[in-house]
């Protein structure tokens, strides 16, 4: 006969430990819905709460035909598109000059440059780079170029990317193109890295991440785990708890002013290399509402929006700008920065532009380069 043991006869000990698991495995439980439920919670406020989300989907809809919305679209080949690969997924390093989403194909834009009346390379940031814009037929350069058959164009602006940037492209790849003209557009990326702890000279992308990958590469993964949860960062980031790179820091506004020093140092030895290889360079002063004297309602509540998160952006912004528009020792921008003063629906935020916008800046590129040929 085989005897069963009933539940009093169980040791006490026993007992104990299999109700405290139990317990510790509720909790656990319990803990994983609640944290789960949070962070699905916090992703779908943030999602409903994008005001740059909002304003998108509502300029498409009033602004933008169905073939301007088309994401298939292939850029013209007057304006590069075939000689130029972009990598939209992950970054991509050079060790030259930092960021390179984007690949030149030299022997195919030598061949394009080869029999054009004016051949012309656009560097900048992602507003340069048709950030936001669905396919090529609402860009900058498609804008200043596509219309004029005396003109090819070359795109190679790289996301943040600051005149220092561009410059270390403009000597590696852009002397050899043999261009008439580079166009840079200037003056929003040279401050936004100092807004994260960045030194007067410092690259974003080194600042809000690289230079914790390379020097501290533990605190590196730590970051890139707490910036996968919304939940983490309003634990961690939004509490002042855990200082990440990607947080903004108030700064001294000296700051601003060594910015423009290290600027106008980079501007005129560009300059340099421009006149020894018989290059027109130009230094566009890029728009942004931050520093506009005529803000309409729309505008207005765009920069509300941008100082909730970069509180000292206006002040950093309106100090940086008239120090550039002062110009240094013979080198000067031209300043399109007032260019959409009182222009409705010309920004999808602080530094990108609508197809309004990018028409504006796009014919005001042209005209300049225009202008200089007579």
């Amino acid at each position: 006969m085989i005897s069963v043991r009933s539940p009093d006869q169980h040791p006490p000990g026993r007992v104990h430990h299999f109700r405290l698991s139990v317990r510790i495995l509720a909790g656990l439980v319990s803990f994983t819905i609640i944290a789960g439920s949070l962070e699905i919670g916090l992703r779908l406020w943030s999602f409903a709460t994008d005001a740059v989300a909002r304003r998108k989907d509502d300029i498409y809809g009033r602004l933008y035909s169905p073939e301007e919305l088309r994401p298939s679209e292939q850029a013209l080949p007057r304006q590069g598109g075939r000689c130029v690969r972009q990598h939209l997924v992950g970054m991509h390093w050079d060790p030259r000059f930092g960021l390179a989403s984007k690949t030149l194909d030299m022997a195919c834009a030598k061949e394009l440059f080869k029999p054009a009346k004016t051949k012309v390379v656009l560097l900048g940031g992602s507003t340069m780079g048709g950030a936001l814009a669905p396919n090529y037929l609402t860009t900058i350069d498609y804008y200043a170029f596509a219309r004029d058959e005396n003109f090819v164009s070359i795109n190679l602006a790289e996301s943040f990317a600051r005149l220092s940037d561009m410059s270390a492209r403009f000597i590696h790849e852009i002397i050899e193109l043999r261009p008439n003209v580079a166009v840079f557009l200037v003056g929003f990326n040279e401050f936004h890295a100092m807004q994260y702890g960045g030194l007067p000279g410092d690259d974003f992308y080194w600042t809000a991440g690289v230079s914790r990958r390379v020097h501290h590469p533990m605190m590196f993964l730590l970051d890139k785990a707490i910036d996968s949860s919304k939940l983490a960062q309003a634990l961690l980031i939004e509490t002042g708890i855990y200082l990440s790179p990607r947080a903004t820091r108030k700064i001294d506004l000296t700051l601003v002013d060594q910015e423009v020093d290290y600027y106008f140092r980079t501007q005129e030895y560009t300059s340099v290399l421009c006149r020894q290889y018989s290059i027109k360079c130009f230094f566009i002063l890029q728009p942004t509402p931050l520093v506009q004297s005529n803000l309409n309602d729309r505008d207005h509540l765009i920069v509300q929006e941008r100082l909730k998160y970069f509180p000292q952006s206006q002040e950093i912004m309106t100090r940086g700008y008239a120090l550039l528009k002062r110009g240094r020792n013979g080198n000067f921008v031209l300043d399109a920065s007032g260019l959409f003063d009182g222009v409705a629906d010309a920004y999808f935020d602080v530094d990108h532009f609508t197809k309004i916008g990018n028409a504006l800046l796009g014919k005001y590129i042209h005209d300049a380069v225009l202008q200089s040929e007579h």
